[in-house]
């Protein structure tokens, strides 16, 4: 006689399975979508942080902000591959 507390959902995969497998997904596509949109301001930062210093406190004022948002853009970036990589 079949055990009729067991029922038929042993085919399936479980919710937790499903909600793992929901979330990688997502982050693979944040982490696609993110990837390249970041790279480009990275360098877009780091060109006008190049911009000459020289007696003007306009232009260091520019270097330092420029030079600050490359720092930032660079630990988003590192956040990201370590998000996507906890997920693989």
């Amino acid at each position: 006689m079949a055990n009729p507390n067991k029922t038929r959902t042993s085919a399936r995969k479980p919710a937790r399975e499903i909600r793992a497998e929901t979330l990688r997904e997502s982050v693979f596509l944040l982490s696609s979508e993110m990837e390249e949109p970041l790279r480009h301001a990275t360098q877009m930062v780091r060109l006008i942080g190049l911009v000459d210093p020289k007696d003007d406190d306009d232009k260091e004022a520019i270097g330092f902000v420029a030079h600050e948002a490359v720092m930032k853009l660079h630990a988003v970036t590192d956040r990201l591959r370590e998000l996507f990589a906890a997920c693989g």
